[in-house]
């Protein structure tokens, strides 16, 4: 049964971030480098939720703004 948890390592999680966080640095408005950094923050925890041996599910990084 599938737990929901991507058996991808936390390493790869934080290498999307750093990715993120270039593309924010760059990024030409303030809309653009707000979800970029969302997304950082998005595989940061993700990373640290793998890490910690947490179910990591959709839900948790459900947003309703």
């Amino acid at each position: 049964m599938n737990s929901g948890v991507l058996s991808i390592p936390p390493s790869i999680y934080r290498e999307y971030a750093d990715e993120y966080k270039k593309l924010a640095r760059s990024a030409s408005d303030g809309p653009q480098r707000v979800l970029y950094l969302k997304m950082v923050n998005m595989w940061e925890h993700a990373a640290l939720r793998f890490e910690n041996g947490l179910d990591f599910t959709a839900a948790d990084t459900d947003e309703s703004n």
